[in-house]
C-alpha cells in the first residue's frame, strides 16, 4: 500500500522565477486547501485554496513563478502568481518569525477552473492544531517524511518531489510552548525550503469538517514545513594573532520545521484581512470523497 496519495504528491509545487522564457527554480511550496463549515448549506463545505511556502522564499517579491503539473500529468505549466492586486492590496500573508507564508490562489484560473485536477492537501488531514499531536502521541522518535526539490532537482517533463525520511529530533518544547519549531532529524539541503513534511500512517480521527473519511483510515498528516536546515559551524583561529579568521559551515543533519497548525493561523489572519478591505473571499465546493 503507498504512503503517500498521489494528490498530496501533486499538490507540492516548484517555485521560482522566469527569465527570458526560462523557469528558474529557487524552492519548494504546496497546495493547501482549508476546509470550512458552507453558512448558507448546512451540511456542505467550502475550500479556501492557498500556496504554503516560507517567509524568506517570497519577500520582497512582487510575484512568484509556479511550475505546476498538467491534469494529465505527464507535462508542467508555469504559472505567474501575483502578490498584490491591481489596487496594491495583498494576496499573502507572511511571518518573518515564524519563517512562513500563504498565497491566495483562488483567483488563479487554473484552479478556478479545475483544469489541473486535485492538487490539495486537504487541512482534514494536516495537524490544525496543538491538541491533536498530543492526541496522537506525537514525540521525538516518530518517522518522518520530508518532501520537496533539494538542489533544484525538480525533473524534466513533470514535478518529480523528492522524498527524505528522518524522525522527530525534538518537539517538547513546542508542545510544552516554549517554542515555535519542531526540529527534524532528516538531510535539509537549499531547495528543500517551504517544503511538506508528513508524518508516519495514522488513523484518522473523527472529524466534522471530513465526514466522507471512515474513522480509523490510514491517514499521511502534515505535520510541518521546512524552513531549512541547522548549519554545524567551527572557526578557524589564527595562530599569531589569535583572532578568528574563516568560519566554515557544513549540514548537521538538522532541520527545522513550522508546525502546521501555523498555517490554519496564517490562511485566517489573511482572510480577516482581506475582509476588512470588502473583498471577496474566493472558495468552491468541497468534494464529498
Amino acid at each position: 500500500m503507498a504512503i503517500f496519495h498521489p494528490r498530496l504528491i501533486n499538490s507540492i509545487v516548484a517555485l521560482g522565477e522566469t527569465k527570458e522564457g526560462e523557469f528558474k527554480f529557487t524552492a519548494t511550496g504546496f497546495i493547501f486547501g482549508n476546509i470550512t463549515h458552507d453558512t448558507k448549506s448546512k451540511g456542505r463545505f467550502n475550500m479556501s485554496m492557498h500556496l504554503v511556502t516560507n517567509h524568506h522564499v517570497i519577500e520582497g517579491l512582487d510575484s512568484i513563478a509556479l511550475r505546476v503539473d498538467d491534469r494529465s500529468g505527464t507535462s508542467t505549466r508555469i504559472y505567474e502568481l501575483p502578490m498584490y492586486t491591481a489596487e496594491g492590496y495583498r494576496l499573502f500573508e507572511s511571518d518573518p518569525e515564524l519563517d512562513l507564508a500563504v498565497v491566495s490562489i483562488g483567483n488563479l484560473e487554473p484552479w478556478n477552473n479545475k483544469e489541473l485536477g486535485p492538487t490539495h492537501i486537504f487541512s482534514s488531514e494536516a495537524f490544525v492544531s496543538l491538541s491533536q499531536y498530543r492526541d496522537f502521541g506525537v514525540a521525538e522518535g516518530e518517522r518522518i517524511f520530508a518532501m520537496g526539490y533539494p538542489m533544484g532537482l525538480v525533473g524534466y517533463d513533470q514535478n518529480l518531489p523528492l522524498v527524505r525520511m528522518g524522525i522527530i529530533s525534538r518537539i517538547r518544547d513546542f508542545l510544552d510552548g516554549k517554542s515555535k519549531s519542531i526540529i527534524i532529524d532528516s538531510q535539509i539541503y537549499p531547495g528543500n525550503s517551504g517544503g511538506p513534511v508528513f508524518l508516519d500512517q495514522k488513523p484518522f480521527a473523527e472529524n466534522d469538517l471530513a465526514p466522507h473519511i471512515k474513522p480509523g483510515t490510514q491517514l499521511t498528516y502534515l505535520i510541518g514545513v521546512v524552513s531549512g536546515y541547522i548549519p554545524y559551524k567551527e572557526t578557524a583561529v589564527s595562530i599569531q594573532s589569535g583572532k578568528p579568521r574563516i568560519e566554515f559551515q557544513e549540514n548537521s543533519g538538522l532541520g527545522i520545521i513550522v508546525p502546521a497548525p501555523y498555517i490554519v493561523e496564517l490562511i485566517n489572519r489573511h482572510l480577516e484581512y482581506r475582509l476588512s478591505l470588502g473583498a471577496k473571499i474566493v472558495t468552491q465546493p468541497f468534494p464529498d470523497s
